[in-house]
């Protein structure tokens, strides 16, 4: 109805906006906190399915296609995979750092 680009910007707009009021909320609690972390997720609810709107309305039916597809679902899985490795490895950097 209103366009899978417009969508997608509308999406990323959102998302930037309650990142950036995430960012301020630490002299009003926890509880106000976790609602503007949950309206932050309406942003990515909003960017996901109209990328892969845009994916497939831009590359035509094919290998080229379907190698876009399999990258942007590799994305999450890889993305999880690195930011626990790294995660655990600034942990252990810094405890070893305090004892």
């Amino acid at each position: 109805m209103y366009g899978h680009k417009r969508l997608f910007l509308i999406g990323w707009a959102w998302f930037a906006c309650w990142t950036l009021i995430c960012g301020f909320t630490d002299n009003y609690g926890h509880v106000f906190f976790n609602v503007c972390r949950a309206l932050q997720g309406a942003g990515p609810a909003l960017l996901v399915p109209n990328a892969m709107a845009l994916i497939g309305r831009t590359f035509p039916a094919g290998m080229k296609r379907n190698l876009v597809f399999s990258c942007f679902g590799a994305a999450g899985p890889t993305g999880f995979y690195f930011g626990a490795i790294l995660a655990s490895s600034l942990s252990q950097l810094t405890c070893m750092n305090l004892f």
